[in-house]
């Protein structure tokens, strides 16, 4: 996990112009800006490009550790949702077309969730669905259809 403390005022290259070059390289990165010379209109430009914080000298050391413990804390979650979504992308990968479409339906409308649904939904017997829900679950690492519906809204940002 990783966190930047930028001075806003930066000779040459401004922090928020660091900051956006940072996003545009695809560079995920926690950022807090200290500046002796910022406002209003500075703190809201950052924090809209997504710095977490904002602090003006001079400022409390304690008040700069506690943001940085709390930005590191948010790298290392956003760092797990990432590895998290990956996996999922790699298993979802590894489906053959049918499972895809069965995989889907489970997601997409779980009132569909009995194999019957499913089946009537693909024109294929409720034994077939059920074997591709085996594989599904198996090559995703779930133990049960709720949980893959969970894990799938959580690495797409749906749910906590």
């Amino acid at each position: 996990p990783g966190c930047i403390v930028l001075d806003f005022g930066l000779p040459g290259l401004s922090g928020l112009e660091l900051q956006a070059k940072l996003i545009e390289d695809k560079i995920p990165a926690q950022i807090i800006f200290v500046t002796g010379h910022g406002g209003i209109p500075e703190s809201v430009k950052a924090t809209k490009a997504g710095s977490i914080d904002f602090l003006e000298k001079p400022y409390h050391p304690q008040v700069l550790a506690d943001r940085v413990e709390e930005a590191l804390e948010l790298d290392r979650k956003e760092q797990e949702r990432r590895s998290q979504h990956l996996e999922m992308e790699r298993a979802i990968a590894s489906l053959t077309d049918r499972e895809i479409e069965v995989f889907r339906l489970m997601i997409e409308r779980p009132e569909l969730s009995s194999s019957k649904g499913v089946a009537r939904e693909l024109d294929i017997s409720p034994r077939t669905v059920d074997k591709h829900r085996a594989q599904i679950l198996l090559k995703t690492g779930c133990r049960t259809v709720p949980e893959l519906i969970g894990r799938y809204g959580r690495v797409q940002g749906k749910s906590e």
